[in-house]
């Protein structure tokens, strides 16, 4: 996954004081490179930690050995024969579940202070903030403390094919090259790019040397040229010299420049919808999806809905998540109520599935649902903080509504009267626990 995001001088209160720099990336080649330099042996201890999220659940000892062991052979075949000892149990809790900024410092210093010298991979379902950045991130797959043993990902949800384009033996490997203080590349094609393909498989050889540090307590510092985002737009071209679409599509995930767009129309934002198809790129449809939901209008609101409603839950879920998002940030004073509507019916898993759902889909619903608890969490709408105060006070769960068949005049919801379906029944004790966490977590972090 992943946007360049670095937060200079941060400082943990806890055993050391030592300033950490997070990386936050994107998801968005050559052959495989292999060095010529004799094979390094170097053995590494590592510990892994995973949210109590069911929807990452298969992210068990064998998944893991599996993911290590193709990170083991990348590196070999480029002269670094690291060997992954995997400490046993995966330690499982909530605290490792959606994470922000402060989350991901907290427990890298809190592991710093261990003398045992291990990597720790810690494997989250959602991370929501990394570092301080001006630029709209739609997507962060990947958050690690520059020059820090801890290793932030974020997992594939069950049934998924890719993590927003990219593979786990990437990501982990990218996020490993954070941890031995590697910042990230100018060049797509390799394994530091900002945004990693699968095939995003290059690694320099001082690259590949830093990797046998792994597991080591590294002063941060960055040794590589880090791009954190596309150089900003002057913010006073007018809206009309603006190629809305040509902006949003070559963003990437690593980073949306909202600024010249922000004095644009709804009309003159309409032209995104182009991008909501599957012949674009996940980026570009995420993006599109989070320009049109956070700055649209009526029109632009229509669209963001019916693309959220269109389909199983499954399909195109990821980008989905991006537009519930961007609803719940809406920033158009004329739509910004309803946009804010939609998004608290959407916390209900039958808003997205009937009761016939099972399987994948079913798990899809109700990872839908709990974003967009979380979604509200990032709103600055009085109603949003309501609702999820209401949400984490109820004894029984919010009432279900069922997600319509055609997008309406009031962007797309339909009410419908209350039925108590089993997969509600079932989250509503979840619902009041994720609503509590995320009140307590932006209180911490506003």
């Amino acid at each position: 996954m992943w946007v360049a995001v670095f937060q200079q001088g941060v400082r943990i209160a806890l055993a050391l004081s030592l300033p950490l720099w997070l990386t936050g990336c994107v998801a968005t080649t050559e052959p495989l490179i292999t060095s010529q330099e004799p094979v390094v042996q170097h053995t590494v201890k590592v510990q892994v930690y995973r949210a109590a999220d069911d929807a990452i659940s298969h992210y068990d000892d064998a998944q893991i050995q599996q993911t290590l062991g193709e990170v083991e052979q990348t590196l070999r075949t480029r002269g670094m024969a690291v060997s992954f000892e995997i400490q046993p149990s995966i330690e499982i809790d909530e605290s490792f579940e959606d994470l922000y900024s402060q989350d991901i410092l907290h427990l890298s210093g809190r592991f710093r202070v261990d003398p045992d010298k291990k990597l720790r991979i810690i494997i989250t379902n959602k991370i929501w903030s990394c570092g301080n950045n001006s630029y709209e991130t739609t997507v962060i797959l990947g958050c690690t403390p520059v020059g820090s043993p801890v290793v932030v990902v974020q997992g594939m949800v069950d049934g998924s094919s890719s993590n927003y384009g990219t593979t786990d033996v990437i990501l982990w490997l990218h996020e490993m090259g954070h941890s031995v203080q590697l910042g990230h590349a100018d060049s797509w094609k390799r394994v530091m790019t900002p945004a990693p393909q699968p095939d995003s498989t290059q690694l320099e050889r001082y690259e590949v040397r830093q990797y046998g540090s792994l597991g080591e307590q590294l002063r941060a510092q960055v040794v590589h040229a880090a791009v954190a985002a596309p150089k900003p737009m002057s913010a006073d071209v007018p809206p009309a010299e603006v190629n809305v679409v040509a902006h949003v599509r070559q963003a990437g995930l690593h980073g949306l420049d909202l600024t010249p767009l922000k004095s644009m129309t709804d009309a003159q934002l309409l032209p995104l919808t182009s991008l909501l198809n599957t012949s674009e790129s996940l980026s570009a449809q995420a993006n599109a999806l989070a320009a049109l939901g956070q700055l649209g209008g009526d029109l632009s609101l229509n669209a963001v809905v019916a693309y959220l409603t269109q389909g199983p839950p499954q399909t195109q879920r990821e980008v989905k998540e991006a537009g519930l998002i961007a609803l719940a940030k809406n920033e158009n004073p004329e739509v910004l109520a309803r946009a804010t509507r939609f998004v608290i019916q959407a916390t209900s898993p039958a808003f997205w599935c009937s009761v016939a759902v099972l399987g994948g889909d079913q798990k899809a619903c109700a990872r839908l649902a709990r974003l967009a608890i979380g979604a509200l969490a990032q709103s600055q709408q009085p109603q949003a903080r309501a609702y999820l105060k209401t949400l984490a006070e109820s004894s029984i769960g919010h009432r279900p509504q069922a997600m319509p068949s055609q997008p309406t005049g009031n962007l797309g919801v339909k009410p419908v009267e209350p039925i108590r379906e089993p997969v509600d029944v079932q989250w509503s004790l979840e619902s009041r626990r994720v609503a509590q966490k995320f009140l307590r977590k932006t209180a911490l972090h506003p």
